[in-house]
């Protein structure tokens, strides 16, 4: 989960998945938020451009709700459906 937040603490949340580790997608994140090519990427990365373009200051909170271990593909669809419902059962006012 990433929360974004403003100087004049405005807040938003961001959650998603990956099959891939927290490294590797946090690096993706990094580029969709410095190269205008990828602007449009993620949820978060056009939240982000929007903030850069009216040049409103911002941070970012990063945590992991939740982890898995990776199973055979038969059953990956069962567990990505089961965590995604934990997921948006998690989302509050004001996420996207």
């Amino acid at each position: 989960m990433a929360e974004a937040k403003t100087h004049d603490q405005k807040q938003k949340q961001y959650i998603g998945m990956t099959e891939n580790d927290f490294k590797g997608r946090f690096n993706m994140h990094k580029q969709s938020f410095n190269n205008p090519k990828h602007e449009n990427s993620t949820s978060l990365s056009k939240y982000i451009w929007e903030l850069k373009r009216t040049n409103i200051n911002y941070y970012i909170k990063w945590s992991i709700l939740k982890g898995a271990k990776v199973y055979v593909a038969g059953l990956r669809v069962v567990i990505y459906a089961k965590q995604r419902s934990y997921v948006l059962l998690t989302q509050t006012k004001g996420s996207y």
